[in-house]
Parts: structure tokens; C-alpha cells; sequence
């Protein structure tokens, strides 16, 4: 037990319990950690084994015996320079001051022989360096892919430096190796040593930025302006630039600066990198703004730049729903199209095409519907087949009181009746609207003059009339035949009917005037009961 600066005090090792208070504090291990001075700290610490060491310090475990909670616990290393200790001082007072889910807690802050020791929230994860490439993480958080996954990450990591900025605080060495992610998602942001003070209390403990020319930073990440290549202060924007430097390397999977020191500093003083083609072009915007020369040329605050990588995260999301839709229904792969800026111009071209296609097969489906309709015209066909049906019925059985039965009388007869079709069919422009109708009547008028070159051919033979009618039978079944097995196929009571009127004329021709009307009669209750059903 004893104040500072004797040498026997022991130094805290991975067995050690830390008890400050009024008597000081008992620890072991004079190689490693420093020792606490009396009176600094209100904790009592397990300490335990090293879990991370940087070029500022270590990090031990331990456990916070009041609390009973694990901690963590920095230290500079043995040697350490009043800088390196101040800055380590000022990580800590900037990581309390910005109290943050994304900044790393600090519990208490203590002082040793080899400068402060700063207690802080123990966190179970990894460094993102160490995720930037891993495949089965990003399965594993839900992401589509690598890319999606460390965007989600990028946008939150924006959303810290943003509010950082809101506190007057930049954070000047932002890259993948200070960002830790925790073991349930939690994305941290580390390592605030270089921090600058824009205004407000965070001057009290930290260099205002607008004075302060301090060179450093990492070469592979680093703005112009923090090596004095160009004139200007460390401000927002060189954090956006460094933001620009991440981007860059979840893009393209290098750092935008690459080589030795010197190669480093003549690829910042020509900045912004080239960023390759592949790189989706909304990116690409982003990273080379954020990444311009000159400060006052970057976007103007970390949100513009996380409201585009937002932009972007939701036009893949919406890229995936296009993508699907376009498989599923073009027209609705379009509408999305519509209320989702920057989507990829190729596939706004595939959608635009696609949707057209539909279009085009929509009508042609609804034409060919609307073509083989038979509710269109239905009065006025029913209407003409019946007074067709009725004259052919009434010319069987009374057609020989009016006179001799010749082949010229039935050529004229069929005349009289193609040209009464027509009347009806031009008077009539409903029969003219769909193709069903337009095939009905042309059958029609086919059999007319089928039955006009049937007697014209008899009569030029010398084949009796009677032989001519019986064929007329036939021609008639056929007729009606291919009506029912191509436009309506409830015409088949009438082909059977026609067929058996046929088959009795032809075995029994006397019959053959009473099954021709029987057949007649069919076809115009046939026709009738067709045309009259919905």
C-alpha cells in the first residue's frame, strides 16, 4: 500500500483486484499495467487478460466488482509520451461526452504511473476489417449479399459521425479497423485520439479544428487536407471524405490509396480516385463527391451522403420487387418503376419493354375475346337464322303447290336467300362486329352458293332434283358439322339431327321431304335456344 511514485507498488496483472479509496489500491504484475494513484477512482476492477493492444495502448478484461459487470480496461503502454497520454485522455473525455449507441461508454477514467487508465463498456464482437469479406455474416444479418450488408453498416456508421458533428466533434481517422461490430449487430465507432472540437463545449477539451494543423491520419484513407495539401482546415468534410475512403473500399475491395508512403500522398493530392465501372453508378456519384480535392467541393453534410447510400439501398430493394414483378406481371413491374428513381437503365428498359408486350397481348386477347363474343349481335342473328330456318322448313313441304319442282327454281331460291343475307347482313352492323358472327354468316352464304352450284351442276348432268335435294342434305349436315366443331359447339344437337335427316334420305328417299323439315325445324330451335341463352 503506498502513494505514488514507489517503486515496490505492485502493477495490476490478470489476477489483480483493484480497490481504490482512501488507502489507495493493491495490485500485482510490476511489468504491465499502470499503477492508480489514490483518490482517482471510485471502481473496484478484476483485471484480467489482454484482449487488444494498438499503437496507443492496451486493452485489458476485467470486471467492475461493485456492479458485477464485465469491463474493459485501456492503459497506454509502459513508456508512454505525454502526447500518446494526452491523446488517449482525449478519446476518453470525447467518447463520455458523446453519448451515443454507436460510441463505446466510458464508466470512469483513472490515473496511473504510465498515464490514464480509462474504464469502459466490455465489447463482444469484431473489428469490421475483419467482416468486409465475409460472406456467411452477411447471410447470417439478413442481408441479399456482402454489399447490402456493409451499406447497413456504412449508414450507421454515417449516423454516429453525424450526430458527432451535431456535438461539435470530428472524428478525422474513420475506417473499417475503428469500427467494431458487436456480437448482436451493434455497430461502434472507435479510436476518437485525433478528434477536433468545431465549437461549442467540445473546445473545452479538445483543439478547435479551424486552428489546429496537426498532420496525421492513415495514408490509405486520408483527405488532402490533413497533410497540407491543400489549404484548409480539418472540418466535417474531412470526415465525409474519409466516409468517401470506406465507401470506396466496400465498393471496389481496396482502399482508394494504395502503395508506399509516398505513393499514398501523391494518390491523395490527386483525389478523387478513379472508381471502377463496375461499381453501381449511384455509388459511384457518391464516393467520387465525397472524395473531391478540394473540402468546399464534397457534399455538404455526412446526411446528404447517407441519405444517398439510403437512395441507393432502397432502389436495390426495389430493384428486387421489379425484378420479381417483371417475372410475374409486367405492368405492375412498371408501376414500381414509376415511383422508384434511379433504377438501372437497362432494367427500366427491360420493364418498359416487357409491359409493352403485355399491352399488346392484353388486346389481342381481348380482341380475340371480344371477336368470339357471342352475345354481340345476338338479336339480330338469331333473328335472321330462325326467318332463314322458317323459309326452308315452309319451302320443303308446300314448295310443290306452287309450281313444277326444277333445278332452276332451287338456284333461284338460294339466290333470293344469299341476298336476303346480305341486306340483313349489312343492315345489321352488329353481325359485322366479331369475327364469330362475321364466320357464322360466311358459312351461310358459302352453303347458299354451294346449293346454287349443287342444282346448277345437277341440272347440267342431268341428275334428277330429287337427287339434287338429298344431296343438299348433305351438304347442309357438313356445313353445320364444321360450324359446331369450330365457332359453337352447342350446334350439335342440329349436325346430329342434320346427319340422321341425311343418313334416312338417302336409305329411304320418300322420307325424304319429312326428315328435311324435321331437320329445319331443328336447326331453328337449335339456333333459337343458342342465341336466346347467356
Amino acid at each position: 500500500m503506498g502513494g505514488e511514485g514507489k517503486s515496490s507498488e505492485p502493477e495490476l496483472d490478470a489476477s489483480t483486484v483493484v480497490e481504490a479509496g482512501a488507502s489507495g489500491a493493491r495490485r500485482n504484475d510490476p511489468d504491465s499495467a499502470p499503477a492508480l494513484e489514490p483518490n482517482t477512482s471510485v471502481s473496484a476492477l478484476a483485471i484480467g487478460e489482454v484482449i487488444g493492444e494498438g499503437g496507443m495502448g492496451v486493452v485489458r478484461a476485467a470486471t467492475q466488482l461493485s456492479l458485477a459487470r464485465p469491463v474493459a480496461v485501456k492503459a497506454p503502454h509502459e513508456g508512454a509520451s505525454e502526447a500518446e497520454a494526452q491523446r488517449m485522455l482525449r478519446e476518453a473525455w470525447v467518447t463520455g461526452f458523446l453519448e451515443h449507441p454507436g460510441v463505446v461508454p466510458i464508466y470512469d477514467i483513472a490515473k496511473g504511473r504510465s498515464g490514464p487508465v480509462v474504464v469502459m463498456r466490455r465489447i463482444e464482437g469484431d473489428s469490421w476489417s475483419e467482416r468486409l469479406a465475409d460472406e456467411k455474416w452477411a447471410a447470417e444479418s439478413g442481408a441479399r449479399d456482402l454489399l447490402e450488408q456493409n451499406l447497413r453498416v456504412f449508414v450507421r456508421i454515417c449516423e454516429i459521425v453525424e450526430f458527432a458533428h451535431s456535438k461539435g466533434v470530428i472524428h478525422r481517422d474513420i475506417k473499417p479497423g475503428n469500427v467494431m461490430i458487436g456480437a448482436f449487430g451493434e455497430v461502434y465507432l472507435l479510436d476518437w485520439g485525433m478528434a477536433l472540437a468545431l465549437g461549442g463545449e467540445a473546445k473545452r477539451h479538445l483543439q478547435p479544428s479551424a486552428t489546429t494543423r496537426e498532420i496525421g491520419g492513415t495514408l490509405a484513407y486520408a483527405a488532402p487536407e490533413m497533410f497540407d495539401l491543400v489549404d484548409a482546415p480539418s472540418s466535417e468534410r474531412t470526415d465525409i471524405y474519409l466516409l468517401g475512403s470506406m465507401l470506396f473500399e466496400l465498393t471496389t475491395g481496396s482502399r482508394p490509396h494504395k502503395g508506399s508512403d509516398a505513393e499514398r500522398i501523391v494518390s491523395i493530392d490527386a483525389s478523387p480516385p478513379h472508381v471502377p465501372e463496375h461499381v453501381a453508378s449511384p455509388l459511384a456519384m457518391a464516393i467520387r463527391r465525397a472524395m473531391e480535392r478540394l473540402p468546399h467541393e464534397r457534399h455538404e453534410a455526412v446526411a446528404h451522403l447517407r441519405m444517398e447510400v439510403l437512395g441507393y439501398l432502397r432502389s436495390r430493394e426495389a430493384t428486387v420487387l421489379i425484378e420479381r414483378e417483371l417475372a410475374r406481371d409486367p405492368r405492375r413491374a412498371e408501376l414500381l418503376l414509376d415511383e422508384t428513381p434511379g433504377i438501372a437503365p437497362e432494367l427500366a428498359t427491360r420493364v418498359r419493354q416487357a409491359a409493352d408486350a403485355q399491352r399488346s397481348e392484353d388486346a389481342r386477347l381481348a380482341q380475340l375475346a371480344h371477336d368470339h363474343d357471342d352475345r354481340v349481335g345476338r338479336r339480330a342473328r338469331r333473328i335472321v337464322i330462325v326467318l332463314l330456318g322458317v323459309s326452308w322448313t315452309t319451302s320443303l313441304p308446300f314448295g310443290e303447290r306452287l309450281g313444277p319442282v326444277t333445278h332452276a327454281r332451287f338456284v333461284i331460291g338460294s339466290l333470293i336467300q344469299l341476298l336476303v343475307l346480305g341486306v340483313a347482313y349489312v343492315a345489321a352492323p352488329g353481325l359485322r362486329k366479331t369475327l364469330y358472327n362475321r364466320r357464322i354468316f360466311a358459312t351461310i352464304a358459302v352453303v347458299e352458293v354451294a346449293q346454287i352450284g349443287l342444282f346448277a351442276s345437277a341440272s347440267i348432268f342431268g341428275a334428277s332434283v330429287a337427287f339434287a335435294r338429298t344431296l343438299q342434305v348433305g351438304v347442309w349436315t357438313i356445313a353445320v358439322a364444321m360450324v359446331t366443331i369450330t365457332l359453337e359447339r352447342r350446334y350439335w344437337p342440329m349436325t346430329a339431327l342434320a346427319g340422321a335427316a341425311f343418313c334416312v334420305a338417302v336409305a329411304a328417299p320418300e322420307l325424304r321431304t319429312y326428315v328435311g323439315v324435321l331437320a329445319a325445324l331443328g336447326f331453328v330451335a337449335n339456333a333459337a335456344l343458342v342465341g336466346s341463352s347467356k
